[in-house]
């Protein structure tokens, strides 16, 4: 957030800024021109949270809440605590059990749950809100410190998220957060990240059918289709190529991409992003990053005349 330009963050937990790696991240902000405040303070406790908002030294633009065990108090603390009409956004960061469930946690399932539904009771009052619906991550946070808990979840067949997967989220997650007029009660605001079958593109255009602000920041958009993209290339060459090893800066002709492997592309484009490409837009394209962007730029521009034609 602080490289997006946030200059004023507020951490509220049990344990805010206890640890020498708080310390050491504090530090590292500050150095990058962003003023911090840490909360030792409880989000369960409702009177707590109230004289957390009363000493910010800024108005609160928005809420980031990602607590594991106080999901259902304390997102109702900060939601009684904080003017909602204020706010940009409003996240809340669940977990895929809200969705699947998990034996022998239906506690955590439910609370998951709830967060999903309580999302759907901000938007009824007209207030910013959206949910992260994520997998284990692999790289930071609980799971990643806990080796014999990351080995069962990979054994159940559950994919590991690393921190960019959900940075992208997130930045989409806030973008999404204003509630939006429909006729039918659904949540487009909600995110599951964490299934093998979320990288399928055509999740996206779903998306996008009701809600076009999603593709608003391009460059973000855009790069998260070129990924997409560049894994369907690398699936049609049968590449070793990892996709961590995947430059988005490189044409599609420099990764081998031949007319054969341009016609696989085409078709899979037509029906993952409702609109059309010729094979030689694809072999002439600069890199897989013009391709993103070319896809939502397309995705962006359909719906909005279906949405217009449709008043």
């Amino acid at each position: 957030m602080v490289e997006c330009g946030a200059k004023h963050l507020i951490y509220v937990s049990r344990s805010a800024g206890k640890s020498k790696d708080d310390e050491n991240f504090l530090h590292e902000l500050q150095v990058h021109g962003c003023r911090t405040q840490t909360f030792a303070e409880d989000v369960a406790d409702s009177s707590l949270i109230k004289k957390v908002v009363q000493n910010a030294a800024k108005p609160i633009a928005g809420v980031i809440q990602m607590s594991m065990i106080l999901k259902v108090q304390g997102t109702w603390n900060l939601h009684n605590a904080i003017p909602g009409k204020d706010l940009d956004f409003f996240v809340l960061f669940s977990s895929l059990s809200g969705i699947l469930g998990q034996i022998g946690q239906v506690n955590y399932a439910a609370a998951n749950t709830f967060l999903k539904a309580f999302v759907q009771y901000r938007y009824s009052l007209g207030l910013p809100a959206s949910v992260l619906d994520i997998s284990a991550m692999a790289d930071i946070g609980y799971v990643s410190n806990r080796p014999s808990v990351l080995a069962q979840l990979r054994c159940a067949g559950m994919q590991m998220l690393k921190e960019p997967d959900v940075l992208d989220a997130l930045r989409l997650a806030i973008l999404r957060s204003l509630p939006t007029p429909s006729a039918a009660y659904e949540t487009t605001s909600t995110m599951a990240t964490g299934f093998h079958s979320v990288s399928n593109p055509a999740h996206l255009a779903t998306a996008v059918a009701t809600d076009t602000s999603i593709l608003d920041d391009e460059e973000t958009s855009g790069e998260l289709l070129a990924i997409q993209i560049g894994k369907q290339l690398l699936t049609f060459m049968l590449s070793t190529e990892s996709e961590e090893e995947l430059d988005l800066g490189r044409a599609p002709s420099d990764m081998g991409v031949d007319f054969l492997v341009s016609i696989e592309i085409r078709n899979s484009w037509r029906q993952s992003f409702r609109s059309e490409i010729t094979v030689l837009g694809i072999l002439n394209a600069h890199s897989l990053k013009d391709l993103g962007k070319m896809a939502a730029k397309n995705l962006k521009e359909k719906f909005e005349r279906r949405n217009e034609a449709m008043k």
